[in-house]
């Protein structure tokens, strides 16, 4: 697993699918929605056919901050699309 600090960046190989895909990933769990929605549509462009893809960038058009979520959400890291 890869923790990265708020100031670290990361850099992405722009035909690479799942790279979006794990960067959307890291800005879910750190409750940055829009920048995840930007991230998995990047993937999907890249890998249409992507099923756990479309279910995290679903979950991202939905996503509620964390100061109003009751429990939270898990996100796991799941291997790509």
């Amino acid at each position: 697993m890869l923790t990265l600090g708020p100031d670290q960046k990361v850099e992405i190989d722009p035909r690479n699918a799942t790279s979006y895909y794990q960067l959307g990933l890291r800005y879910l769990r750190n409750d940055e929605a829009e920048a995840a929605v930007v991230a998995l549509q990047q993937a999907i462009t890249l890998h249409p056919r992507s099923d756990v893809t479309h279910l995290f960038l679903g979950l991202a058009y939905t996503w509620e901050p964390m100061s109003r979520r009751r429990q939270p959400i898990v996100v796991p890291l799941l291997s790509g699309p």
